[in-house]
């Protein structure tokens, strides 16, 4: 499970500003990657459902979320079309933006610290 710790700030200077095309690339992957978890998510559901007798009701509710990963999956290719569009527009504070996010690897990958690995959703604890 992802823990609630802040990003190592021990280099000051380079997260104060970053490339406007560079953080909307993050923040598109990161969108890339609940979008490939809710996919993992909703074939569990599917698989549930079918073996299970499930009111309709509740299983027309459970399509909710086909809707957020179509989203997702919108919002991921938005984003990345405008980072492609501002690619040499420069740079922006991200350190306002950094202090609301409380999870320590997802912040530090905002923040460009670490590699995304979008195929590496093993870490995710289910409840």
């Amino acid at each position: 499970m992802a823990q609630a710790a802040r990003y190592d700030d021990s280099d000051e200077a380079a997260l104060a500003r970053r490339p406007l095309g560079e953080v909307l690339e993050t923040l598109a992957g990161e969108l890339e990657q609940l979008r490939c978890l809710g996919l993992r998510v909703e074939n569990a559901i599917c698989q549930i459902v079918v073996r299970a007798a499930i009111d309709p009701a509740v299983v027309a509710e459970l399509q909710q979320l086909d809707m957020v990963l179509q989203q997702l999956g919108a919002l991921r290719s938005y984003t990345a079309q405008v980072a492609q569009e501002c690619e040499a527009k420069g740079d922006i504070s991200v350190r306002a933006a950094l202090d609301q996010v409380t999870l320590a690897e997802l912040r530090a990958r905002l923040a460009g610290q670490q590699e995304e690995d979008v195929s590496d959703l093993e870490g995710w604890e289910i409840l």
